[in-house]
């Protein structure tokens, strides 16, 4: 099978492109191999970005304002996050950190008990040193010259945990223009 791509510059850059027809590739290789496949087993992901993704951030904060900044610097960064529900058994809050490996937890003092077993960086945002650090701070926005790549829609946003058909958490990847999409629709549907 053959095709040719068309896109519209002044949205997509090239490598973009290429990069969503590799995946598709991957897709439509998993298929023909194995017709019988769920589709949702088929990783699209190349294990470098896979790597990038599950190697990112991890939050463990409670729901707040601060919650919100800490996802909104995360994205800004580039970098994903795995959201932690400190209020999940410890099994499942093992597991997910076990298989995502992210380089970094983000927390709060009173949650940085979540993390005692964990061979994991943890930064306490609410910690004197941290909040110091952080006024210490440029305001000044960051651009792809901070960041280790370029920021673009397939960018990995988050990682979710479901519970899994098995009963063992699987991990799905959210890219930023998923995201972006989804509020998108919020917004023209949801009132208010």
């Amino acid at each position: 099978m053959s095709g040719v791509v068309e896109f519209r510059s002044d949205i997509f850059d090239r490598s973009t492109v290429t990069s969503l027809m590799n995946r598709l590739e991957r897709l439509l290789d998993a298929v023909a191999t194995d017709p019988d496949r769920r589709i949702g087993t088929i990783d699209l992901l190349e294990p470098a970005e896979r790597q990038r993704v599950l190697k990112e951030w991890a939050l463990a904060l409670p729901r707040s304002i601060d919650m919100i900044v800490a996802v909104l610097a995360v994205l800004k960064t580039g970098a994903a996050y795995l959201p932690i529900d400190p209020e999940h058994p410890a099994e499942r809050v093992e597991f997910m950190l076990h298989d995502a490996t992210p380089a970094l937890a983000l927390t709060t003092t009173a949650l940085r008990p979540v993390f005692h077993d964990q061979s994991l960086t943890t930064v306490e945002y609410d910690a004197p040193g941290t909040t110091r650090r952080l006024a210490e701070q440029s305001p000044a926005a960051l651009t792809d010259a901070d960041r280790t790549h370029h920021l673009t829609p397939l960018n990995p946003a988050y990682v979710i945990y479901t519970s899994g058909s098995t009963g063992t958490p699987k991990a799905v990847v959210m890219s930023s223009g998923a995201v972006v999409n989804l509020l998108r629709w919020h917004a023209m549907t949801v009132p208010g």
